[in-house]
C-alpha cells in the first residue's frame, strides 16, 4: 500500500569557497616574504591544514546518485503525471474516463537480472552499458462518468546514465486494485515507457539534465 504523506529529507550543504576565497590572512602586499603585519582580527597567519575543508558537492542535479535521483523524481512525479494527462484531454476533447496520480513512492532498487538485454528507446549515441533498475508504486485516482475509482501502478524502471545525464531506458508497469486485497491477481505486465508515467518520467530527466529541478 501507497502511503499518501511520503516526506523527501534532502540534506542540508555548506558551501565555504567564497569564504575562503575572501579570507585575510595578513600579508603585507609590498612584500609577501615578510611576517604577516598585525591584523586585530587574523594575528597570526594561519596554515594551510587549519583552514575548513571545503566540502565536495555535486553542482547539477544529473551528477546525483540513484538513491536521490529517484527520491527527488518521485516528490515530483505526480505533478508532471497531471501535467501529460491535462495536455492530452485537451488535444482529443473527447472521452470521460481520466485519471490523476496522487502519490508516487515506495523505491526499491534491488535489481532483477535481465536476460536478454532490454530493448533500449534511446538513440546510439546516448547507450551505456550500465543499467539500474528502479521499482515504485503509483497511487492512480481514475474518474468515470459515475465514481471515482483508485488503483495502484507497480512500475519497472529501467535508467541509464550518459556524460550527458540520466535516460530512460524502458519502463514495464502493472495495475493492482487499492487498497491491495489478499491474493489479488494484477494486470499482465505492460510497457509503459509510452505512457502517462513514462513519458513523466521522460520530462523529469530531461529537466534534471537541464539543472532546473530543486535539490
Amino acid at each position: 500500500m501507497v502511503s499518501r504523506n511520503i516526506y523527501v529529507t534532502l540534506g542540508l550543504f555548506s558551501n565555504f569557497t567564497s569564504l575562503l576565497a575572501n579570507f585575510p590572512l595578513g600579508l603585507d602586499s609590498t612584500n609577501p616574504n615578510r611576517h604577516p603585519v598585525h591584523n586585530p582580527v587574523n594575528h597570526h597567519a594561519i596554515a594551510p591544514s587549519q583552514l575548513p575543508m571545503t566540502p565536495v558537492i555535486p553542482t547539477t542535479c544529473s551528477q546525483l546518485p540513484l538513491e536521490k535521483i529517484t527520491h527527488l523524481m518521485l516528490r515530483d512525479l505526480p505533478g508532471y503525471a497531471n501535467r501529460v494527462t491535462q495536455r492530452a484531454r485537451r488535444l482529443k476533447r473527447q472521452g470521460e474516463t481520466y485519471s490523476y496520480i496522487l502519490v508516487a513512492g515506495k523505491a526499491e532498487f534491488q535489481p532483477l537480472p535481465l536476460n536478454p538485454q532490454p530493448t533500449s528507446r534511446l538513440p546510439d549515441y546516448q547507450e551505456s552499458s550500465d543499467i539500474e533498475q528502479v521499482f515504485f508504486t503509483t497511487l492512480e485516482r481514475r474518474y468515470t462518468a459515475k465514481a471515482a475509482i483508485e488503483m495502484q501502478q507497480y512500475h519497472w524502471l529501467l535508467l541509464t546514465k550518459t556524460p550527458e545525464g540520466w535516460y530512460q531506458v524502458s519502463m514495464r508497469s502493472q495495475t493492482g486494485s487499492y487498497p491491495s486485497r489478499p491474493n489479488q491477481i494484477l494486470a499482465p505486465l505492460r510497457d509503459s515507457s509510452q505512457g502517462v508515467v513514462g513519458e513523466a518520467v521522460n520530462l523529469w530527466l530531461r529537466d534534471c539534465r537541464a539543472n532546473s529541478v530543486k535539490f
